[in-house]
């Protein structure tokens, strides 16, 4: 069984009346098969204003020295 690896998750939310909110990051391990940069987005209600907003995951691997 291979090792996973070291990756990031970010998130933030875009809304039109409130602009970017930044959400805090994790640090995850993946499955190698799946290590690559990934982008989602998903409509969600903005957590300030209410309006209808997107928030987007983005996944990006770290890569080790």
């Amino acid at each position: 069984m291979s090792e996973n690896v070291p990756a990031e998750i970010t998130a933030w939310i875009e809304c039109a009346q409130c602009g970017r909110i930044e959400k805090p990051g994790i640090s995850v391990r993946i499955p190698p098969g799946i290590a690559s940069l990934k982008l989602e987005k998903v409509c969600v209600a903005c957590d300030r204003c209410g309006a209808p907003a997107m928030i987007y995951l983005q996944r990006a691997v770290r890569r080790m020295p």
